[in-house]
């Protein structure tokens, strides 16, 4: 009768161990992977669908409301402390390019087939509401604007939000700002 060798029967074993764990364990990877591609792709097709209408609807008011925000900034910070100062006409003139920017997407929008293609205008636009964002914030911290422009600038700001949604842009940051006594929104 002949003796198994040990050693060749833990080397037997061994090998057989690595082939079934290559034949189970890679196949299951590359299911996660197969998996995770499609989870993705489910992702990407989640991504709202907006008909240009409905961009449209939003940049229309976008376009009224800063037109509108222009004047009552204009008016409010004549009324302030920081009348016929730098600061004064450092945050007008951004306004303004504001509105100019958004009348410039308004008019490449509407040039437009499809409304995806002027996104590079809108991005124009999220680059001149910026520094509005960051001196109207510091304007609300010290008080020089009432708390209606700082309503009006919410509304905007959620507005130009939406739209870089639907743009699949990064939007203005979303600052938390704490309601103004008397002011009739409460926001």
């Amino acid at each position: 009768m002949k003796t198994l060798n040990f050693g060749r029967i833990m080397t037997a074993v061994t090998a057989l161990f690595m082939l079934m764990s290559i034949l189970f364990v890679l196949p299951s990877g590359a299911l996660a992977q197969r998996g995770d591609d499609r989870s993705a792709r489910a992702n990407r097709s989640q991504r709202r669908h907006y008909s240009k209408s409905d961009v449209l609807r939003v940049v229309r008011r976008v376009e009224d409301r800063s037109d509108a925000f222009k004047k009552a900034v204009d008016k409010s910070l004549d009324r302030s402390y920081l009348n016929k100062s730098r600061r004064e006409d450092r945050i007008n003139d951004r306004v303004k390019d504001f509105d100019k920017a958004i009348d410039r997407f308004r008019k490449s929008f509407d040039r437009r087939d499809r409304w995806d293609d002027s996104r590079s205008d809108f991005r124009d636009v999220l680059e001149q509401a910026r520094p509005v964002d960051r001196l109207l914030d510091k304007a609300f911290d010290n008080k020089a604007l009432p708390g209606r422009v700082r309503a009006d600038w919410s509304d905007i700001r959620s507005d130009l939000n939406w739209l870089a949604d639907a743009f699949n842009l990064p939007g203005l940051a979303r600052i938390a700002v704490p309601p103004v006594h008397g002011d009739r929104r409460n926001r």
